[in-house]
């Protein structure tokens, strides 16, 4: 018994044409969390902003959570989406410490 033409196996010439779409994907997934992240966030802190004569501590919290947040998205996804379409990482060796040390402050930050 031969193989038809209209099997749905991949030959290997496939793969790297599925790993591209795929990183497409990834890279525009990426794209949309920075841009709904900032901009959610930045809309929330000139919110929190503006009425903070009568700060709550809760108002507080939220302003430090959305700081936290907007250091998420620039120290996290913003380098991932900028490998994700270089395929390697654009900077110096003492950026590449910084944004991994500002990487783990930002996770830190946004638990608390």
């Amino acid at each position: 018994m031969g193989l038809s033409s209209n099997t749905s196996e991949k030959s290997p010439a496939d793969g790297g044409a599925v790993y591209s779409r795929f990183a497409l994907i990834r890279a525009g997934v990426l794209g949309l969390v920075f841009v709904l992240a900032t901009y959610g966030n930045l809309f929330f802190v000139s919110t929190l902003w503006k009425k903070r004569k009568r700060n709550t501590r809760t108002q507080l919290f939220l302003l430090h959570l959305c700081l936290a947040d907007l250091v998420v998205a620039f120290f996290q996804v913003l380098p991932q989406f900028i490998m994700e379409i270089t395929h390697r990482f654009q900077g110096t060796d003492f950026l590449c410490r910084a944004v991994k040390y500002l990487q783990v402050v930002g996770m830190f930050a946004s638990r608390t």
